[in-house]
């Protein structure tokens, strides 16, 4: 009886989890957009085209550094499971 009690609370909070992530994510978007036109009115469309290309560029290097990181980190794995080291 319990399980049966159990089961439905279950299914009742990954239902409401569903619908609360959907508005949730719905609203949020149109807040994000809102937020967009605002700063294109204040700041002016050139502008925010140059902000964004800055960021793209910096999230462009950290990727770069991070597999460069993530390379090196395999070839010392790599090299250490050749030696035996690694055991």
């Amino acid at each position: 009886m319990w399980q049966n009690q159990t089961m439905k609370f279950i299914i009742g909070v990954a239902l409401g989890a569903g619908v609360g992530y959907v508005l949730g994510t719905a609203a949020g978007r149109e807040r994000f957009e809102e937020i967009v036109a605002g700063l294109e009115g204040v700041l002016g469309e050139d502008t925010m085209q140059q902000v964004t290309d800055f960021l793209d560029q910096g999230t462009a290097e950290i990727r770069k550094a991070a597999n460069e990181g993530l390379e090196t980190a395999s070839d010392v794995i790599d090299a250490t499971s050749e030696n035996g080291d690694g055991d």
